[in-house]
């Protein structure tokens, strides 16, 4: 009976594991992409791995430079971006930067739109 039990033990334990790993939709977007109003430019810059770098720059200037994770919906719909405040003060997940929260996403041969924006490639401008 002993036997059993461990045998049952290691296989939920597998069976979480891969869970755990599967987990998320294994969309991934890699690369920068740019909103730029000639005033204020604003960038992602994505890694496959759900890294996320968020930079603003208004005349030439570095207003912030944020560094988060991404995760996109199973159907690709949504993007959910977690980042910090601009001034690194954020404590937990209720003292997040406004550019954290779930935004509707659209993915586009050289564009994306999270929200009402569209960001062009960098590649293709």
């Amino acid at each position: 009976m002993k036997h059993i039990t461990r045998i049952l033990t290691i296989m939920m334990a597998t069976l979480l594991l891969f869970g755990a790993v599967s987990c998320g939709s294994g969309i991934t977007l890699e690369g920068k992409y740019v909103l730029d109003t000639k005033i204020n430019e604003t960038s992602y810059t994505f890694e496959k791995n759900g890294k996320v770098t968020v930079q603003s720059i208004s005349l030439g200037v570095v207003l912030f430079t944020l560094e988060g994770t991404y995760e996109i919906s199973e159907d690709g719909s949504q993007i959910t971006l977690s980042l910090p405040t601009t001034d690194g003060t954020a404590a937990d997940g209720s003292d997040q930067s406004a550019l954290s929260g779930t935004f509707t996403f659209e993915q586009g041969e050289a564009s994306i739109k999270i929200g009402m924006l569209e960001y062009k490639s960098a590649d293709a401008q």
